[in-house]
């Protein structure tokens, strides 16, 4: 009993955080479609460029997230992209809690 009450609150919890990142992800997909066009040793250039619009430009690692993001995606093979759904914590600990 109690933990279909729990599951129950837990699946809120996750539509909830779902819902909240929806708009990221699809930014990070609309990004990834950009960058198929790139080639391997441009998306390699990407991170310097992340580096210098963060530490030179002052540019929030929230602005940066989607495009990073996109680049790695695109970067890997399509059998590694289920681990990319590992990387999601991270939109959520820059935005605080739910």
């Amino acid at each position: 009993m109690i933990s279909s009450i729990l599951k129950k609150f837990s699946g809120r919890h996750y539509g909830k955080y779902l819902k909240k990142c929806q708009p990221i992800i699809e930014r990070i997909n609309a990004i990834e479609l950009e960058y198929q066009s790139l080639s391997d040793a441009q998306l390699r250039d990407k991170t310097a460029e992340f580096m210098k619009r963060n530490q030179e430009d002052g540019e929030s690692l929230d602005d940066l997230l989607p495009e990073a993001f996109a680049s790695s995606k695109e970067r890997c093979p399509p059998d590694v992209w289920p681990v990319l759904r590992c990387l999601r914590p991270p939109i959520t600990m820059g935005n605080g809690p739910l």
